[in-house]
This record gives C-alpha cells, structure tokens and sequence, in this order.
C-alpha cells in the first residue's frame, strides 16, 4: 500500500499503476476557493449552486433548473454555464478525474457517484460527494504536483471564474500523474544527452589553461565570482570563489585528469575548510570518482556532467572555439 499526507492527517491510497479517466473537471472548492483546505481534509468535493434544489438535480429536471437559473440572471451564457456546472457534478462518470488546486499544489482524485446534502457547518444549501481515496498532491510514483513547475496549460484553469470546467490540457496532465513522459520532450532529453555526450571528448582535448578558464567561466556563468588568481601557484585550489547572494565560500580545484587516491588527498587538504565548499572538476577521470570520506560534500563535475555544465552555462560556442 502506499500512503500520502494530506493536509495534516495520512491516509493510505491503494497501489494505482495508471490511470485511464474518461474526463477532467476542475472544480473551484467553495467561492474563491474558500473551502479547499475543508475538502480536501475531510476528502470531498463540494457544489456551491446552493440555489438549485437537490432533488430537481438528482432527478435531471435541468429545464426546471433553466428556469430557476434565468430568473438570477438575463444572460444566456450565464444561466448555460450554472447548468452545464450542477450537471457535471451530478451526471460525470465514475471514472471522471477531478482538479483542484490549493497551497501550491495541484490536487486531484476520483469522486463516489452519490451526491449528499452539505451539513450546514460546512455550507448551508450545498452538496457534496465523497472523494475514493481522498485528494492527492502528488504523482502515481509520489512526486509532489508543486504549481509553479507544472505548465501553464494545464494551471491557467485556475484562474477560472466560474466553479466546473473542463480542463483544456487533460491529456497532458493524465500523463503528467501518471507519471509518462511527453514524448516530444523524451526525444529532445535523448537528443541532448547525445549531444552532450559529443561535447566530452572536445573538453579532453583542451590545454589545461585552457580547462582552467573554462571551469572559471562556467562558475562565473552560474553566478559565481572569483576572488582570487586563476591557477598559478596555488597549492591546494586552482579557483576561490563567493556566491554573493549568500556569502557561501568555494574551492575549486582543476585537473585534467584524476584517481581516487587524488580526490582523498583533495579531501583532506579541504578537510579543515568548514565554511567552503569544496569542488573538484576533472574531464578525464581514472574511474568513476566520488566523494571523499574527509569531505563527503565535495562536488565533482566529471565526464558527461561536466559537458552538461558547459551547455547549461551557454559555453558550447567558447569550446568550440577552443578545441585542439
């Protein structure tokens, strides 16, 4: 079983491999979202229309709901929207995925098919159904559906101002739940591995000082100053660095190539440095390197990482350029 926290309380959900609904709501949890914290505590989704009468609803009767509603409002649009609105939530599929977004996240979850009257502390007039499994803030592997790193498409529905629309981006976020990668972003992360991949050999081939000023330019790219030399004669560090925004100190040391007995011998010459942090940037390691026992936080950019890093800092061209 798997388990996730809501709000203050954890539930435990059922194993999910996928899911496949028919259709996405997203619904807007009290006015303004006002009773979201509410639901999505006590696992229910809630309907506002407190002007529509439960059993005209639950009967179907939407020509008597029509009138009702044209009688609050002369605009067509208006009225259709009330009633396409009561109709979703009493009419959808079991298999219907509801939205919702609150604190940052977006939730979401499947609805039991019966619609009960909301108790009065709750809202006087409502109604409600009851979540299967409660709302859920994350994917189907537990990753957290924080709003600002989902796209646009799929959050602009917040600002939606009524209470149950359709989403325009279902597809994108069914896949996004269940974890499945778009395939026209898996085709631009395989092409750019393989072009990152190509750029490893032209970094080996680089004079050290060469290499140097890379490495130099690619901490200044990312926001890092130097406020030393540049190689020289330094015995333990090639670079000392600050990251202004918060003071935060490194050491930076540069080789072309490098064992593990080097990088220990790296850690404990940096093993009395407490206040920096330490770096070890080498394009041609004898294995694959880690961290040292004296400093575990020691940050080594090797191999295909380090040619991400120079992609990421916008150095493609400056290498280029500078190949052997």
């Amino acid at each position: 079983m798997a388990s996730t926290r809501v709000m203050d309380e954890d539930i435990t959900l059922p194993e999910t491999s996928q899911i496949r609904p028919s259709g996405v709501r997203y619904i807007k949890l009290g006015e303004k979202g006002a009773l979201a914290e509410t639901c999505i505590r006590q696992g229910i989704v809630i309907l506002q229309h407190t002007e529509v009468p439960h059993e005209l609803a639950a009967n179907g009767d939407w020509d008597a709901i029509r009138g009702l509603l044209e009688a609050r409002s002369p605009d067509t649009g208006t009225v259709t929207r009330w009633v396409n609105e009561v109709q979703a939530f009493y009419e959808p599929s079991l298999d219907t995925l509801w939205v919702t977004f609150h604190a940052g996240h977006l939730w979401w979850g499947f609805a039991d098919p019966e619609v009960l009257p909301a108790p009065d502390t709750l809202r006087p007039g409502a109604r409600f159904r009851r979540m299967r499994d409660g709302w859920r803030k994350t994917d189907l592997a537990g990753n957290a559906l924080h709003t600002d790193r989902l796209s646009t498409q799929i959050t602009r529905t917040a600002a939606f101002r009524g209470t149950i629309c359709a989403l325009p981006a279902a597809n994108q976020l069914v896949r996004l739940i269940n974890g499945e990668e778009s395939p026209i972003v898996a085709e631009t992360q395989r092409l750019r591995t393989a072009f990152e991949a190509s750029l490893v050999d032209i970094i080996r081939s680089l004079h050290q000082n060469d290499f140097e000023l890379l490495t130099d330019l690619i901490f200044h790219r990312l926001g890092w100053q130097r406020i030393g030399a540049l190689g020289g004669l330094q015995a333990d560090t090639d670079l000392v660095l600050v990251q202004p925004a918060t003071g935060q100190r490194a050491l930076v040391q540069v080789k072309s190539s490098a064992s593990q007995d080097v990088v220990e011998d790296y850690g404990a010459r940096f093993a009395d440095a407490e206040g920096a942090l330490p770096f070890l940037v080498c394009h041609s390691p004898a294995g694959a390197l880690r961290p040292p026992a004296a400093r575990s936080d020691m940050i080594i950019w090797q191999g295909e990482e380090l040619a991400r890093k120079v992609s990421e800092a916008g150095l493609v061209e400056w290498l280029l350029e500078h190949a052997a």
